[in-house]
């Protein structure tokens, strides 16, 4: 006796024999800008979140059937981009959206722990992404790395307002990293060819207000122009590592901590007040048959 029945989608379409499902029409989503003025922070979010879920539900419906784990994958065309700071944002982006469409899985049914996600390259976009079935096709999930940058600079008491706040790394300048404001301003840190770390706009140096020989020392910060005066910054690397923010090592040199930096004691130097000052330390046979938006399954049960 055999039982035979059909399962029709609408907004995917799954190849039982390779475990990709794929989408008929993209994801669409909310624009980032990225220009040499202004970086929008690289978030993710859907333009059109009742259409995202349609699909989903189906990707759900068929990860359930084959009851094993999913992977998001997103797509990253091969291009030439001759700015790295550029490149690093357009990666974090990538690795948002990918993030995005994982935990709108989860709070949609499916668990956690069966759900990843990754960004490839690949020569043409496409629909932007496609999903793949693991386990019953041989495969495990890809073991990655912590995502986003390792560390940020804080930045304090700068006379200069727009400079308070946090510096992302991104890309690297006379071979040292480069930051920029996490509000995705014109304000830079870069590090100079005469050997100072500036404080500037657009990793211009020409356009610096203050000047350092260390990013985060004992050594303060100095004015650059000389119609400036008032308060100067004090700096501080702050560790990343585990996703708990912890101040490294003033001393630690940037692009070398190691793993213990996040436990280590800090200190810095305050200008304004000349001291030091301490930081926080089944039966039967199944067939499955045919791809695209139809898949057929036949079970052969017992006479």
């Amino acid at each position: 006796q055999y039982c035979d029945f059909s399962m029709n989608f609408s907004h995917v379409s799954v190849d039982p024999r390779t475990g990709v499902i794929s989408l008929e029409k993209r994801i669409w989503w909310e624009k980032r800008l990225y220009s040499r003025d202004h970086q929008d922070i690289p978030s993710a979010e859907f333009a059109e979140p009742e259409k995202v879920q349609q699909k989903l539900l189906e990707v759900i419906k068929i990860a359930k059937f084959y009851a094993c784990e999913v992977d998001v994958v997103v797509y990253k065309t091969l291009q030439s981009l001759s700015d790295d700071e550029h490149k690093q944002w357009l990666d974090e982006l990538l690795e948002n959206r990918a993030e995005r469409v994982k935990d709108e899985l989860v709070d949609m049914g499916l668990p956690d722990n069966m759900v990843g996600s990754r960004v490839d390259s690949v020569e043409a976009e496409g629909t932007g992404l496609h999903f793949e079935l693991l386990l019953k096709f041989g495969r495990t999930r890809s073991v990655r790395g912590p995502k986003g940058p390792d560390h940020v600079l804080e930045v304090e008491g700068s006379g200069i307002y727009e400079f308070n706040g946090r510096f992302k790394p991104g890309g690297t300048l006379n071979h040292k990293p480069k930051y920029r404001h996490e509000k995705g301003g014109k304000e830079t840190i870069s590090f100079g060819a005469d050997g100072f770390w500036y404080m500037c706009y657009n990793h211009n140096i020409a356009k610096s207000v203050y000047k350092c020989r260390e990013l985060a020392g004992l050594e303060p910060w100095k004015h650059t122009q000389t119609a400036n005066s008032g308060l100067v910054p004090v700096v501080r690397i702050v560790n990343l590592r585990g996703g708990l923010s912890t101040i490294a090592s003033e001393r630690t040199e940037v692009g070398s901590m190691d793993d213990d930096a996040s436990s280590q004691a800090s200190s810095t130097f305050s200008p304004r007040s000349g001291a030091m000052q301490a930081g926080p330390g089944s039966p039967g046979q199944v067939r499955r048959e045919g791809s695209g938006s139809r898949m057929s399954v036949s079970f052969a049960a017992d006479a």
